[in-house]
């Protein structure tokens, strides 16, 4: 195969980081987490801004659980999900999923009976995460050994947890959907009601968390037994909350982790750093002399460059963002070209993937 162009290599290799990281969680590991943490399952609790809880009275959710996760997974991809730019290092992303051991509500709980079980779950999972990556740092007798890639030294794992960052906003904000609420023939998820909590661990925020700016899209006001707040709202106006709330805290902190100092090496906390650079050489990096490969990916990609090569035609449909959602006119270019060139032939059949698995390609909003 012939070396393809610097900036050519640099985008095939985004594209593929893009899908890597877009993958389904498989439900299995979503389990339990408050119970039995194990040190891969604290790392995907860093770096999120929120935590989602399925929670249900049913002794089951299959198989309603998997298309439930599958929505909701893909409806807070598209609205967080920015082409090219989007910091994907050490696991980060708006939300973890969280599906506790079902029954996980007592039959007929209340909202505010949903506030005071959510809390302490919560606290507990935000507890273990951080007790499990202290005690890696200090290689002790906890569950350092558990859950670890054994395709990775122990010198990289230790290495990388200073870039696994437990955000203070997922400590004090917990949004909680009813299973058993859940209507499969919804049509827009971003409509489902949810609750939105307080859950009191505020420190290490820029500021208190207030509802006001949402006040006039809740339905309900509800109180836990200690006095923690939360509200009842629309799913998309839950996360339009939490987003916003991540500017404000970007604003007064900066980048955490520090985008430069994480990739050092293309390291990524996930170790998938060799794979690229052989995957580069394949490409015909070595073309290119010594320029070294480096993180992070959001600036891999030259949007110039893209634009022009890959302009789609005069009048092709301009795919809306997602509600709330603002995309600029070059984003709106580049992700219709994108959804073009991977647009099936003519006839071709359209299979849907099975319950809980994702095809490795991005789906325009």
């Amino acid at each position: 195969m012939a070396p393809l162009p610097r900036h050519r290599i640099l985008h095939h290799l985004r594209l593929e980081w893009e899908s890597h990281h877009r993958q389904l969680p498989d439900i299995k590991d979503l389990e339990h987490l408050a119970a039995d943490m194990t040190m891969e399952q604290a790392d995907f609790c860093c770096n999120k801004s929120v935590a989602v809880y399925i929670m249900t009275a049913e002794k089951t959710l299959f198989p309603r659980a998997y298309l439930l996760l599958e929505m909701l997974h893909n409806h807070l991809y598209d609205k967080w999900f920015r082409p090219y730019r989007r910091k994907l290092e050490y696991g980060q992303f708006l939300a973890r999923t969280i599906v506790p051991q079902y029954p996980s509500l007592p039959t007929g709980a209340g909202p505010g009976d949903v506030v005071d079980i959510v809390i302490p779950v919560h606290a507990a999972i935000s507890i273990r995460a951080e007790e499990a990556r202290l005690a890696l740092k200090e290689l002790g007798s906890s569950p350092q050994n558990k859950g670890l890639d054994r395709n990775r030294s122990l010198s990289s794992i230790i290495r990388h947890q200073e870039f696994f960052i437990l955000q203070p906003l997922f400590r004090a904000l917990a949004i909680v959907i009813r299973g058993d609420s859940f209507n499969a023939q919804v049509l827009d998820i971003g409509q489902l009601s949810v609750l939105v909590i307080r859950t009191g661990m505020e420190e290490g925020l820029s500021a208190p968390i207030s509802f006001d700016p949402i006040a006039h899209q809740i339905t309900a006001f509800l109180h836990g037994s200690h006095g923690e707040t939360a509200v009842e709202t629309a799913l998309d106006t839950a996360v339009d909350f939490v987003m916003d709330l991540e500017e404000r805290e970007l604003a007064a902190f900066g980048l955490r982790p520090d985008p430069v100092a994480s990739t050092r090496g293309l390291e990524d906390g996930c170790f998938r750093g060799p794979s690229f650079r052989h995957k580069a050489i394949r490409l015909g990096w070595a073309r290119w002399g010594d320029d070294p490969l480096v993180g992070p990916s959001s600036q891999w990609v030259d949007l110039d460059k893209v634009e022009k090569e890959r302009m789609p035609a005069a009048g092709e449909l301009k795919v809306a963002p997602a509600p709330g959602q603002i995309w600029s006119e070059r984003e709106i270019q580049l992700w219709n070209a994108r959804a073009k060139e991977r647009m099936p032939a003519a006839g071709e059949l359209k299979a849907a993937p099975p319950p809980g698995e994702v095809s490795g390609v991005l789906s325009p909003v």
